[in-house]
């Protein structure tokens, strides 16, 4: 009952801001939605096919700290990364895209479930993208999910190798956009993992969106469908750490008491109240049609202002969310906001120096458990960050 009554306060909050944001909207000019970290707008790249540079690209580098607590689990430790987001034109309506990710790290963790990962290469995106025709988008390769845009969902990094195909239409300050999926959720199982040979995994979903590029209103609103089939034993396994309701005790041997198919909604808007200031807020919501009520909900909403004083940027936000056991496998899910079976919430703060051509971030998450489970506690997480910001080469 108390999930139901946040959902209904979020909702009427969400009207209520959908409504001042309409009150507002004909006529001034408003800077671009201003979080590169929650930006959902879906990026065809439609001035690189006006481009006649064969390669482009562009890199940044950050270097921060985290922690976070939970139960018996700890985390301290420092991390250094690469950016890289390379692409090549092989023909005028061909290109080669990749957004990948060097990095180090050093601390001190202690884990009752996963290991910690030192050094690694973070592979986000690398596609081939093809326009036959101006409005239509034909893609493959290993795509990021970050365009469905649910910060629950999916984690940033999260992609799937698969097929995107999609319709664009309308002018560039009002565009609509039909966006089909089909790909191959990432894992992988040893033979410790499984009884047998298991049938290979597939994600699919079709997503709706609207973009706005108005003088004083700058959003995105969208829906989509989703639809998990065939998800492996382990992946149900290490889902059940993190929140989700499954049948057995081992990797081997487990499986999701219920199926993932059901819906998205997700809105972010930009809206201009001066030269200096914006306020930027987001609303999310999911829901799994195939587990029961109680268990198949999730939500996200979170507001602040954009502030530009000189040469300096600030955004500041401050969300709240919860996920229902069984809206989504969690293997799969953004683990900053800990999985299923959760309820908190989060501040953001974001420092932009312009002229220096580098920000600074920092985040504080909190979240407890909406019921009690063995293998979950109240968690906490702390990030500071620089980065550098995004240089051409």
């Amino acid at each position: 009952m108390k999930t139901i009554s946040r959902l209904k306060y979020s909702i009427l909050l969400a009207f209520a801001l959908a409504a001042l944001f309409v009150l507002l909207a004909p006529n001034s000019h408003a800077d671009g939605l201003s979080q590169e970290e929650n930006t959902i707008l879906l990026r065809l790249e439609k001035e690189s096919l006006l481009s006649k540079t064969k390669f482009q690209g562009d890199w940044k580098l950050e270097l921060g700290g985290q922690s976070f607590e939970e139960a018996t689990d700890d985390e301290k430790s420092a991390s250094v990364a690469l950016r890289l987001r390379p692409k090549y034109r092989l023909l005028e309506n061909l290109i080669v895209k990749g957004d990948l990710r060097l990095k180090s790290e050093s601390g001190r963790i202690q884990s009752r479930f996963y290991p910690g990962s030192e050094n690694m290469l973070q592979l986000n995106n690398a596609t081939i993208e093809f326009y036959p025709i101006p409005f239509l988008l034909l893609e493959g390769g290993i795509v990021n999910q970050g365009y469905i845009g649910q910060e629950l969902l999916f984690s940033q990094s999260r992609s799937f190798a698969g097929f995107k195909e999609g319709l664009i239409f309308g002018p560039s300050d009002f565009k609509t956009s039909l966006i089909l999926q089909q790909s191959i959720p990432s894992s992988t199982s040893l033979n410790a993992e499984r009884v047998e040979k298991e049938e290979t995994p597939s994600f699919l979903a079709q997503t709706l969106q609207l973009e706005i590029n108005r003088d004083i209103l700058k959003g995105v609103f969208g829906g989509s469908l989703f639809q998990y089939n065939n998800l492996p034993s382990k992946v149900a396994y290490e889902s059940y750490v993190n929140g989700n309701t499954i049948d057995g005790s081992d990797s081997s041997l487990s499986r999701f008491v219920y199926d993932f198919a059901g819906y998205g909604l997700n809105s972010k808007l930009d809206v201009n109240l001066s030269e200096s200031l914006s306020l930027v807020g987001a609303l999310q919501l999911i829901e799994n049609t195939k587990a029961p009520s109680g268990n198949s909900r999730a939500q996200m909403l979170w507001l602040g202002p954009a502030l530009t004083l000189g040469d300096t940027k600030w955004n500041i936000n401050y969300g709240k969310f919860f996920a229902e056991s069984d809206v989504a496998p969690a293997y799969y899910m953004n683990l900053n906001y800990g999985g299923t079976n959760r309820v908190g919430d989060f501040s953001r703060i974001e420092v932009e120096f312009t002229k220096f051509n580098f920000k600074l971030l920092a985040q504080y998450a909190l979240s407890e458990t909406l019921n009690e489970r063995v293998h979950q506690d109240r968690r906490t997480s702390y990030l500071v960050r620089l980065e550098t910001l995004y240089v051409s080469f």
